[in-house]
């Protein structure tokens, strides 16, 4: 199955529709991934919890951003995502990152939480951008490894 979408339309139908894909291509590179769903219990929680190659993250996914300008983008997290990520990041003395990753028309791009951004807003300068799923999940893989230690 190719997990690449069809650009010349929207990207992804759905955030589901994006995270099965992109579950996919994590497992084929022989990543555990665990969707999490803890509905109004846990707010804040982020989509999903990877583990492998020594490392592990939390992914929050989302289908879509905004375009501000030229040099932002708006980001529909809910409430509470930002501050679960922030404080995870600190109670793990700033080692542990959680990523959102966004994927429409231009690719996908992954916004490290390692700070509340206001108003939702992101400079573009703090994300890094894939044209392709594959690039994007090598660069996870990438983070994993890192985490380990080079093991």
């Amino acid at each position: 199955m190719n997990n690449e979408p069809d650009r010349r339309t929207l990207v992804y139908k759905s955030e589901s529709v994006f995270s099965k894909a992109f579950v996919e291509a994590l497992r084929n590179k022989h990543v555990v991934v665990t969707r999490i769903e803890t509905g109004s219990t846990s707010q804040g929680v982020p989509d999903l919890y990877i583990q492998g190659y020594g490392g592990d993250l939390w992914i929050e996914l989302k289908n879509k951003k905004s375009k501000v300008d030229r040099r932002f983008f708006k980001i529909d997290w809910r409430p509470g995502q930002q501050a679960w990520h922030s404080v995870y990041y600190k109670e793990h003395w700033y080692k542990k990152m959680v990523f959102t990753i966004m994927a429409d028309l231009s690719g996908f791009e992954m916004v490290p939480m390692s700070r509340i951004y206001v108003d939702n807003l992101v400079a573009s300068e703090n994300v890094e951008h894939f044209d392709m799923l594959g690039e994007l999940t090598d660069r996870v893989v990438s983070i994993l490894k890192g985490q380990s230690g080079g093991c």
